[in-house]
Parts: C-alpha cells; structure tokens; sequence
C-alpha cells in the first residue's frame, strides 16, 4: 500500500448528522457540555458505537483488506472538512476528541475526506 496516492472518498454527512444528533441533549443551545448524567453518558456511548461503525464501513470499502482483529485504524491519517469536523466534536466527548478525531483541511468540500495509504495499521499482539 506504501507509496499510494491518498484516496478522496465522499462521506455521507446526512449520517454523520444523524449520529451527532444523538447528543442533541447533552449540549446546550450555545454549544458547551452540560452537567453529565447517566443518561448523557449513554447518549455519548450510542453515538461513539456508531461513529466507529461509520468509518469503519468508509475504510472496508475503500480498503478491502482491512480486519478488524489485525488492524487498527489510524484517525490522523484522515483528513475531513470544517463542516463534517463540526458534526464529529458533538459525537465525541472533548476526552476523546484527539484520539478519534480526523485532521481538517479546510480545503475540502464538505462532504470529502482524504484517507491516506498507510492509515491501517498492524495490532500489537
């Protein structure tokens, strides 16, 4: 896979929406966590089960090979634009934004991401 060019692959914001609007109620109007609760925790946990469901499908299909039980999936090596990041910082929890999150280029169309070649990589046993 070394040496590749990154692949452009559109990504279905009206999903990543939708998983986002599963934590519609942990936030407020203006935009800052409320007060966690139970139920907000589970929110966030319905929402991250789905999160990693969408990009898991998006990198099967674009990478064949790819095993959930060999591989690990690098979020770095995946660049999305401003509008689907915006989605992506209301499913994950600030804690967590850094280690799920994909890089932003600002150049991107809304609805593309760029995946990089060497974004799999190899589970330590």
């Amino acid at each position: 896979m070394m040496g590749m060019i990154p692949l452009k692959i559109k990504i279905d914001l009206v999903k990543l929406k939708t998983i986002a609007d599963i934590t519609r109620k942990a936030w407020t109007k203006r935009g800052k966590l409320k007060s966690p609760t139970i139920r907000h925790r589970k929110l966030f946990e319905k929402a991250f089960r789905e999160y990693v469901g969408f990009w898991t499908k998006i990198i099967h299909e674009a990478f064949p090979e790819y095993n959930f039980r060999k591989h690990k999936i690098c979020m770095y090596k995946i660049k999305v634009s401003e509008e689907a990041d915006k989605y992506i910082q209301r499913i994950l929890l600030p804690m967590d934004y850094l280690d799920y999150s994909p890089a932003v280029d600002p150049r991107l169309k809304d609805d593309e991401c760029i995946i990089e070649d060497d974004v799999l990589l190899l589970k330590e046993e």
